[in-house]
């Protein structure tokens, strides 16, 4: 719903009376609110795992994982290295696909630390960032602007680095979400998928 004009002033006069104050979620990056703000990045905490929502919260018009599109993750090894680092390619398509982005989060699967951020990313270019979330601890890697755009027709694809975590820390789960929009800035006519991946710890 739009407010605006007259009731916007209103609203604003009740808030200001209650005295209600409103925090964000994610104080140093904030939610975007649009569809075109998302080409920026999107919202944290949307990947599909340990409980949260995907990008089909908002892009919801198709069916989670629709056939004809596909998502894969490339890079990740069977068991991991203690503070090894390991190059992570993601790719979606679909053949509608006119601009494409994505969140990815690596968190322990199991123990003591389940949920908890699991080693760091770092973005090898400039179409991708993370975004850490101060009241969890948990990084997402995602697109920005630039990375929407396609690398070859149909196809979106972010090359990554994820440095593992130290020895005795546990198996690591990988949650991915994708989306391939049909770049009207609408929450309509695109196609979201999600993916996991578990990773063991391999010996020191």
């Amino acid at each position: 719903m739009n407010v605006g004009g007259r009731w916007g002033i209103i609203l604003t006069a009740l808030v200001a009376s209650s005295g209600l104050v409103v925090q964000r979620a994610v104080p140093s990056t904030p939610t975007p609110a649009t569809p075109l703000a998302a080409r920026n990045a999107p919202p944290p905490g949307h990947t599909g795992g340990f409980g949260e929502p995907s990008c089909h919260k908002c892009h919801w018009e198709g069916d989670l994982n629709e056939p004809g599109g596909t998502l894969a993750i490339e890079g990740l090894p069977a068991r991991y290295q203690p503070a090894a680092r390991y190059r992570i390619t993601v790719t979606l398509r679909h053949p509608e696909l006119a601009t494409a982005g994505f969140e990815l989060s690596a968190r322990y699967e199991r123990g003591p630390d389940v949920g908890k951020q699991a080693g760091s990313f770092t973005p090898t270019d400039d179409r991708a960032a993370v975004t850490r979330v101060d009241s969890t601890g948990v990084s997402y890697l995602h697109h920005v602007r630039a990375g929407t755009i396609p690398v070859a027709p149909a196809t979106g694809r972010w090359v990554v680095l994820w440095t593992a975590p130290l020895a005795g820390s546990g198996p690591v789960v990988f949650h991915l979400a994708a989306n391939a929009t049909n770049d009207n800035d609408s929450e309509l006519g695109d196609y979201v998928y999600t993916k996991s991946v578990s990773v063991g710890m391999g010996e020191k």
